[in-house]
């Protein structure tokens, strides 16, 4: 059995579609996943705080309906399957980039920021 998975935060962007190679659609959306207030969330340097983004991407029709109508700034919960992968910047630094294949979604609560 493959473990679930839950990221809550705010939308960094609205979510945007995007089309595979098979030429299914997907809705998929970033996530900002942290504990500093929303309006310092932008990744730090310096003192080793940083925010965690999260990209999540939904396929089923009733997820892309919720998170569609969601806006950048709303605050929500998805559910799925989580996937890290590493990538190497050319001055040979890396990073993690973590996407969550969604399975579920719930909106916390209205949108107060925009």
């Amino acid at each position: 059995m493959i473990d679930q998975f839950t990221a809550a935060g705010l939308l960094h962007r609205d979510p945007e579609f995007r089309t595979m190679k098979n030429g299914s659609r997907f809705l998929s959306a970033v996530l900002v996943c942290s504990r500093q207030l929303s309006a310092d969330r932008q990744r730090k340097t310096g003192n080793g705080s940083q925010a965690e983004l999260v990209e999540i991407t939904f396929f089923d029709q009733p997820s892309m309906d919720l998170l569609q109508q969601c806006r950048k700034g709303d605050f929500i919960s998805a559910t799925g399957y989580m996937r890290s992968v590493y990538h190497q910047r050319p001055d040979g630094s890396g990073y993690y980039f973590t996407s969550l294949i969604g399975t579920g979604l719930l909106r916390l609560e209205e949108n107060r920021h925009g």
